[in-house]
This record gives C-alpha cells, structure tokens and sequence, in this order.
C-alpha cells in the first residue's frame, strides 16, 4: 500500500459513506500495508481487530502495535490501549472493506478479474505470469478471493503495480456484485459454470447469474472472456454493455487444436485471433481451456506469442493443486486443495492416461446440498471407467463405492488411516495414485500418511 497518514486513512473512508472519526488525544502516523492477524503484524501496519466467532481482534490490538503496527481501526464505543493511534469506525469489517473500494480508486492500472466455479486459480496464475513478461503484477494470493481477502488484495498493490490479477469467489447471490463493484475489472473472466454452491443456489442457472455479476462494474465495450463451451454465459443481458469474447469452440475468439497430452504435460496449437503452439508443463484438458483464457487476456494487454509461450511453458500449479510427480517410482497426483463435481471428473480424467495400476483417492465432495447423493454416484460411475481401485473416505463417499463397485470396479469405504494403510501396501513402483477430496476433507493428510508408511518423499516436480 501507498503509505498513508492517519487523517488521509479517515479521508479515505468517509468518501466511502463510512462514519470514522479520530480520538481526541490523536497522534500523527503513517501506515503503508494493512493486516487483519496481530502475529502478522509488522512495522508501519495499519491493524483491522475483526470480530469472531470465539477471539476478538480488538484484543489482541496491543500485539500489534508491539509487533510494529502504527494504528489501527476499532469499533466505536470501545475501550482500547494506545487510542490516540485509533481510528474509530462502526464496524472493522465493512470499513476494511470500504477502504479498499476507496484505495482502489486511487490506482491507475490494468485490473483483470477471475471468477467461474472452477479453475479461477489456475487461471489467474496463468494471467499473471502471462502478464509478469510485461508489467508490474500484483495478484490474489492463495484463496484470498472473499470479502475479507479481496480488500487485502487491494490494499497490498500501490503505484509500482501496472496490472493485478483478482480472483472473485461466492457462496451466494450478490457476492460478485460486491467484489466487482470494488475491484473494477477492466476485463473480466469467467472460466465455468459447474455444480460447485449447489447446496446454495440451488441450480447451474443460478451459479450462472452469481458469476455474471462480474458484469455489474464493467464499463461499456469493456472485454469479458468467456467460456465458450458454456451456453448459460453466452448471449445474456447482463453482459450487453460488454464486448464479450467466448473462448474454446472453433469459430470464437481463442480455440486448441492438434492437442497431445503425455505425462510430461500438453502441447496445442493456439487459433483464432493469434495461431501459436504452446507447451502446458500441467496435465488435463480442461487446463488447455483455462491456459487460452489467459491468452486471451494477454492478447488484450498486448504481450507478444512469445512472452506468452515462454511464460506457460514455466507456469508452475499451486500448492496442492494438480501437482503431478513421482517418487520411488510411483506417479503422485496431488489435487487436495478443493473438490466439485466438475474438477472430479477433470482430475480422473488425467488419471486414466497415467501408467500403471490407477489408484483414486477420493474424499467428498462438499456442499452439494440435496444434489450430494446423485453427484457421489456419478463420481463413482466415473471412477470405475478411469481408475483401477476407488479409495473412499467421507461419509457420502458410501454411494460413489455402491455405484463403482456395481460397475465391477474395486473399490473400499475406508477412514483416512486405513485408507494410507492400504495404499501403503499396495501401491508399486509404476503405478499411479490420485489424491482429491473438498477442502474440509484434507486429503493432503492421507497423502503425507501413505508417502511416509512407504518410505518415499514428497517431491514437488512434474513427472517424466
């Protein structure tokens, strides 16, 4: 963040309509990045205490301040150490938020936007690297996509940054809107519309409406890059104002063709608007699509084939996320971070072309409200096309086992401990084992229990 004093901190949030005043007893300070955790707190913070469920930050605002924080927000009507570096507010959290919006507008760059049920990490990494041959990044880091991570994002760039990547996720309607409203694309992606918040909203038409709220800040003729292959995003009046630009069939903006995949990763041939071939170190076609959104986006931004080439070819997955590799012999796909239906079927998908025996360690699938039943027994019928042994952990996991093992797949409804138990004693040089669950399942944690029952190391390299 641009540094900034107190009194230009309260400027800030009352041009934003927020009620913020300073103390009586107010000392001049200066606060160049924003925190939300005291033990993350350093020297010239401003320090946001949130309200939870079981601590509130507003006790631990004297941490902060010892760790080198030079004020902090709170709440109105509080008592609280060092007031003079305060500002009051009516609620942290909204003014956080609202600051941010504020902040936001003080920047002159490039902002591109990412939502979609899936791929919206990968797909802003490969924005971002695309983006890094040319300008200034800054980008979400991690899953830091909500309203508490957004404002972060945002508040973290400053005036050496000439483009950010921000990625947008929701639970519910009007989310997006929000989030868009204070990041401001200037160009926005939506990578898919899957069954991910189903418990939620209810329907694909309703995740459909949720992501096309990315629309709602956009300025007229302003480029949304779609997918294509999504009908639900084609053609709607929520993006009539934008100059929308489907990605994946033949004939729009941005196809693959001549798509070979090995274990090494994907080779295509870029058409449409540019024709070039490109190397994708990641498995699965469905990381093809993702990988042509963002050239789509660095078309816009005009980055030269090459740039772009030479950007993907090193692009490296997140922690967690589609990490192929092998140790002792043995083929690891490690996609534990989060699980849906539709990143299910993508990551078995990749399984099906490794070698060996394919093991797919699954756990559930979160969420999914009254959809969880049939989701699970079609995840199983896909299991037993693509994998040799199914590996289930989680109670819904019971129906995806019933559907494989009727399919005459084998398959075991396990804990995680025996699950990594029996791994342990079947798994053999040459075969291939997939580890995927929702995030609340920590299927990270089966994997780390395997390697070490085996004897063998978690490396973090691609496969060859």
């Amino acid at each position: 963040m641009e540094p900034l004093s107190a009194q230009a901190l309260l400027t800030l949030l009352q041009s934003e309509g927020i009620s913020a005043s300073l103390p009586h007893n107010a000392v001049p300070w200066t606060a160049d990045s924003v925190c939300i955790d005291s033990r993350k707190a350093r020297k010239g913070a401003l320090f946001v205490p949130l309200p939870g469920i079981h601590v509130d930050g507003h006790d631990f605002i004297e941490k902060a301040l010892a760790a080198g924080a030079s004020g902090f927000l709170a709440d109105h009507g509080r008592t609280v150490p060092c007031s003079e570096k305060a500002i009051f507010v009516e609620d942290t959290k909204e003014a956080l938020f609202h600051l941010a919006v504020a902040y936001r507008k003080t920047l002159r760059l490039s902002m591109v936007s990412v939502t979609g049920s899936v791929g919206k990490t990968t797909t802003k990494d490969f924005i971002a690297d695309i983006l890094e041959t040319s300008y200034t990044v800054g980008k979400t880091e991690g899953n830091y996509n909500n309203e508490l991570g957004l404002p972060l994002t945002l508040l973290n760039l400053d005036k050496s940054h000439t483009a950010a990547v921000t990625e947008l996720g929701m639970s519910a309607l009007g989310e997006i809107e929000r989030l868009s409203l204070a990041a401001k694309p200037d160009i926005g992606v939506i990578t898919h519309i899957g069954t991910a918040h189903m418990e939620h909203l209810g329907s694909r038409k309703n995740i459909a409406k949720a992501k096309l709220e990315i629309a709602a800040s956009m300025q007229e003729g302003a480029p949304l890059v779609v997918n294509g292959l999504e009908p639900l995003l084609l053609n709607r009046p929520e993006t009539k104002h934008l100059r929308v630009l489907p990605v994946g069939p033949e004939g729009s903006f941005l196809w693959a063709k001549d798509i070979v995949q090995d274990i090494a990763g994907t080779h295509f041939t870029v058409c449409g608007a540019a024709s070039f071939s490109v190397f994708l170190p990641i498995p699965g076609l469905h990381n093809v699509q993702n990988a042509l959104l963002a050239i789509a986006v660095g078309l816009l931004l005009a980055i030269s084939p090459e740039k772009m080439v030479s950007a993907l070819q090193n692009a490296v997955p997140a922690a967690m996320r589609q990490r192929l590799y092998q140790t002792g012999g043995v083929t690891i796909l490690e996609d534990c971070y989060n699980a849906s239906p539709d990143s299910m079927e993508a990551a078995l998908d990749v399984l099906k072309d490794l070698p060996g025996r394919r093991f797919a360690v699954l756990g559930d699938m979160l969420e999914l409200g009254a959809h969880t039943e049939q989701t699970h027994r079609a995840l199983g019928r896909k299991a037993s096309e693509t994998a040799d042994v199914l590996v289930a952990c989680g109670e819904s996991m019971q129906f995806a086992v019933e559907e494989a093992k009727w399919a005459g797949c084998q398959a075991l409804h396990v804990t995680k401990p025996e699950a990594a138990e029996y791994l342990a004693g079947q798994v053999s040089p040459g075969d291939s084992v997939l580890f995927k669950g929702s995030r609340g399942m920590r299927m990270e944690e089966v994997l780390d229990d395997f390697l070490r029952k085996a004897g063998l190391t978690r490396e973090k390299r691609e496969a060859h």
